[in-house]
């Protein structure tokens, strides 16, 4: 059976360094994994600036793998370039699925895959908007299936093809939460963050805009702060079936809503100042 393990930079993958310590196969990595696996990996791919420094690494430490690019630009000499479908060549970690996918690899097992949240070698980027991975997963679902497809750890799979919106993985991690369920995981994520589970957790409410530029649109607030949106008929507080249902408008307003408690009043304009006629 030929198979290949991909490794992604979720903090997952520490997970399961044993797995990878026995793994014998092909060996693909994303971004600067080569800085932990480099004597084994066999390719690799990620940032323009980040392949730069991995060849440089490479003629350091005379390791032999592969660099693959050309999805993001910056193509050298030396660059493989990818055979699957253009429109499959975006992220790093889902561009190499999708290579290995149309190479007809008959097991695919993905290591740190998060789908989102805290990032080994990137910690700043925790909190970024990465709702577009989950719709290029679903991409890849369509046309390729997923049936070769196995997540080490927590299996995304059920997600991926369920219709549940994109943003649900979003909404945890961007408030600097654990997305990802698995007891394992919420304990190591407790230690590289230092969060903890309190009372906040169950504070907050999914709510839906009635009137107004944003009705319709659907957001998340503290069970305090949609009281009170929902008391001036601005939102209805969902329950937890209504808010796994998709909105009929997903559009984002582009600025934040108004939560004090009373509207502002209008400051009342001076009287205009009256024309003294003078003698000539």
């Amino acid at each position: 059976m030929s198979e290949v393990l991909i490794l992604g930079n979720g903090i997952s993958r520490l997970l399961h360094e044993e797995f990878i310590a026995a793994w014998k196969g092909e060996l693909w990595g994303c971004n600067r994994i080569y800085l932990h696996y480099g004597p084994r990996l066999t390719r690799l791919t990620g940032h323009i600036e980040v392949l730069r420094e991995a060849r440089e690494y490479r003629k350091a430490t005379g390791c032999t793998f592969e660099i693959w690019g050309g999805h993001l630009g910056g193509v050298d000499d030396d660059t493989k370039r990818f055979t699957c479908p253009a429109h499959f060549c975006k992220d790093s970690g889902t561009t190499l699925v999708a290579q290995a996918l149309e190479e007809g690899f008959e097991r695919i097992v993905c290591c740190g895959f998060d789908l989102g949240g805290v990032d080994v070698y990137s910690p700043e980027v925790a909190t970024a908007n990465k709702k577009n991975w989950v719709l290029r997963w679903r991409l890849l679902a369509q046309h390729y299936g997923l049936d070769r497809i196995e997540f080490l750890g927590h299996d995304h799979k059920p997600y991926i093809l369920s219709d549940a919106s994109e943003a649900a993985y979003m909404k945890r991690y961007r408030r600097g939460r654990p997305h990802i369920p698995d007891a394992e995981y919420r304990e190591l994520f407790e230690k590289v963050t230092g969060w903890t589970p309190g009372k906040v957790e169950d504070e907050v409410v999914d709510v839906e805009y009635l009137k107004g530029p944003r009705v319709g649109w659907r957001t998340q607030y503290n069970t305090d702060v949609a009281q009170i949106l929902a008391d001036r008929g601005e939102v209805r507080i969902l329950s937890k079936e209504k808010a796994a249902e998709e909105p009929e408008s997903a559009a984002e307003p582009v600025d934040e809503p108004d939560l004090t408690t009373e509207p502002p009043k209008k400051k009342a304009g001076r009287p205009p100042k009256k024309k003294v006629e003078t003698e000539e």
